[in-house]
């Protein structure tokens, strides 16, 4: 966000990871969802090193923008979705999954990719402002919006304590939160610097920038890079990991036979 967000609201803890929905099964993985900018900024709050204590209701705001969105394109209205926070609590993403209801009855059982991608394509042409794409992985463990900086710690230090290492996570959240890109959170990994970013747009930018120069923790520039990770391209990618996932031997082996054909 470029503007200055508003003040934090009176502190409550964040809402319990439910839904109106009912539960569903928590495999496969489906549609991951990253608000980049807010349709209403005055109701979000993202934490951030300097005021930790603010959160912002992503599960809230999803459901609304999905109520609104079924009110303009009929077909999906009768499509019932379950929205769920990331399992971490330090991101701005959530997820979409098909509700419980959309699961294939045999003798039928084909995956409904169809009304995933109907979603997929309403959430990018309703709301702009996010970014929607697959989920590589399960919850809580995508990489999407992570950077990794270099030797900010010594890997030889046999001193190190997780306390210290938390100190300078801390000081170089700051540094990057003071250039005008907002982080949620952090964590030191051997001599790396993990941050995890709020927006996209802000991974984006760091990456391609390649070093950032933050003086409170060295005298030298600093290699940024993205966390690595595997971007799922379509939903049919998902569905395949669905299969090895939910061990549905019978559907694994088919596509075991499947992709054997083109060698």
């Amino acid at each position: 966000m470029e503007s200055e967000p508003p003040p934090p609201p009176p502190h409550t803890p964040p809402p319990p990871p439910t839904t109106p929905e009912s539960p569903v099964p928590h495999k496969p993985p489906s549609p991951h969802l990253i608000p980049t900018t807010a349709a209403d900024p005055s109701r979000i709050y993202v934490p951030t090193a300097a005021d930790p204590a603010k959160f912002v209701d992503l599960v809230k705001l999803m459901m609304e923008k999905i109520a609104e969105i079924k009110t303009k394109e009929p077909p999906a209205a009768s499509i019932r979705l379950d929205v769920r926070p990331a399992s971490r609590a330090d991101t701005t993403s959530v997820y979409v999954r098909l509700h419980a209801a959309h699961a294939p009855v045999p003798p039928d059982t084909e995956p409904r990719i169809d009304l995933l991608q109907m979603w997929h394509d309403a959430l990018t042409a309703y709301a702009p402002e996010w970014e929607t794409s697959w989920a590589p992985q399960s919850e809580g463990k995508d990489k999407r919006m992570w950077i990794k900086i270099d030797e900010v710690f010594d890997d030889n230090d046999v001193g190190r304590s997780k306390k210290a290492d938390n100190k300078v996570i801390l000081t170089v959240r700051k540094a990057v939160d003071a250039m005008g890109y907002q982080t949620v959170g952090g964590f030191a990994r051997s001599a790396y610097a993990f941050l995890i970013m709020a927006l996209p747009a802000h991974v984006d930018i760091l990456a391609s920038q390649r070093t950032i120069s933050i003086p409170a923790v060295s005298n030298r520039s600093l290699n940024v890079y993205r966390a690595r990770q595997i971007e799922v391209e379509s939903a049919y990618e998902i569905a395949v990991a669905g299969f090895y996932l939910n061990q549905d031997s019978r559907a694994a082996e088919d596509c075991d036979g499947w992709f054997a054909s083109f060698q």
